[in-house]
């Protein structure tokens, strides 16, 4: 399958409809750091390179995936693996149904701050959830499980964040969100897709069970500048 926008997914969103929560120039891109802490690189070469090392300022750190720079002067890497990308089959309707599933809005953003911190706080920021659209699962109404859009270009959303609160683990909850936002993303139109890290055993067999393929893997780094 591997069609070729998702081989540089987050460039693609950087440099298309993402672009006005970001900065940088025709060879290196990255989010504002309170949307999302990812850049992305055009190609590989000394002058893409350059073009992040000087887009950076120096203390911030940046996950990088699939185009990653070669020259590593004035970076200190903080983490260095891979990453699994799975796709929806594009002419296959996610079947299901999740009446328990409430679309989140901006008065959620502390419930999913809290949420994501206490259960894999990496990659979510105050401004994600603006990529969204994010929905979530209320227990009491606290947040017990959300997930929602995070990479988005021509034909294709990233899911992201799926994250359960660890007391509502083994009730369905990430199957029910992930499927609510892959409805979500072909009503606009586009395929979903998304990453986990190789040896997340348990997000791996859960995006199988419902039908997800395997599409590649990617390299990816985590970079401070120094």
């Amino acid at each position: 399958m591997r069609p070729e926008l998702l081989n540089n997914p987050a460039w693609h969103a950087l440099s298309t409809e993402h672009s006005g929560v970001s900065s940088g120039d025709g060879l290196a891109l990255a989010y504002d750091p309170d949307v999302l802490p990812f850049a992305a690189l055009a190609r590989t070469g000394q002058d893409a390179d350059q073009a992040l090392l000087d887009l950076i300022e120096t203390g911030r750190s940046v996950g990088v995936v699939s185009v990653l720079p070669t020259n590593l002067e004035g970076w200190e890497v903080l983490g260095e693996f891979e990453v699994v990308q799975y796709i929806w089959p594009k002419a296959q309707a996610v079947p299901e149904r999740f009446p328990n599933v409430e679309r989140l809005g901006p008065e959620d953003v502390e419930g999913m701050l809290d949420l994501t911190a206490r259960v894999y706080p990496a990659y979510f920021r105050r401004r994600t959830a603006e990529l969204g659209p994010y929905f979530g699962i209320k227990h009491e109404g606290t947040l017990a499980a959300m997930a929602g859009v995070r990479l988005s270009f021509a034909g294709y959303g990233e899911i992201s964040a799926v994250v359960v609160d660890e007391g509502f683990r083994g009730k369905g909850f990430g199957r029910m969100v992930t499927g609510r936002v892959a409805q979500e993303l072909q009503s606009l139109g586009k395929t979903p897709f998304l990453h986990t890290e190789t040896h997340n055993d348990p997000a791996r067999s859960l995006y199988e069970k419902m039908g997800f393929e395997l599409n590649q893997i990617l390299p990816a780094r985590v970079l401070q500048r120094k």
